[in-house]
């Protein structure tokens, strides 16, 4: 029974109501909750803050590279702004050496990493995604992304050399240095 309509001064009809329909509106409460909460993913920036992310992608050809990256909240107070440039970017593909005349399957090899930019801005909840890869020449791709749950998600980007690509970031707490 929903707890509202044992309430005395609810009429006889609205508690009727209610107890029909309470069992909807919990419902549609338990739908629709996840999604007001995490209406907006990117975290707001603050003068001096930093947020640690974890940036992934996973290709169409069954690529995945890891990014654990440092973000710093850009200086505008027209948009929200995070960006960080020295980031190490890890792949599915490149092995770490075995010993000699072993062969090696651990994938993510850290001697191999790529260096990757990485900028997020969401101006008026229009959110964008720029990648930049400083090893090759500071190639770039930028993207519409959305929330997904906390997660905020560029899909079927162009990458280079892996083909239409998805692309995660989780973000951590935002910091501040103290």
């Amino acid at each position: 029974m929903c707890p509202i309509s044992k309430r005395n001064f609810l009429s006889a009809r609205a508690r009727l109501l209610l107890r029909r329909n309470c069992a909807r509106l919990f419902a549609l409460t338990f739908v629709l909750a996840p999604h007001a909460v995490w209406a907006d993913c990117v975290p707001a920036t603050k003068t001096g803050a930093f947020v640690t992310v974890v940036v992934t992608t996973h290709s169409v050809n069954n690529l995945v590279s890891y990014t654990p990256a440092t973000l710093f909240a850009g200086s505008s107070s027209t948009e929200t702004e995070w960006s960080g440039n020295m980031n190490a970017q890890l792949f599915s593909d490149r092995l770490v050496p075995g010993a000699p005349g072993t062969f090696s399957t651990q994938p993510f090899n850290a001697s191999a990493a790529d260096t990757l930019g990485v900028t997020i801005s969401d101006i008026s909840g229009k959110i964008t995604l720029t990648l930049t890869f400083v090893t090759w020449g500071n190639a770039s791709v930028t993207a519409p992304a959305s929330c997904d749950g906390p997660l905020l998600r560029a899909s079927g980007v162009q990458y280079p050399n892996q083909g239409y690509t998805d692309v995660i970031v989780n973000f951590g707490t935002p910091q501040t240095n103290s």
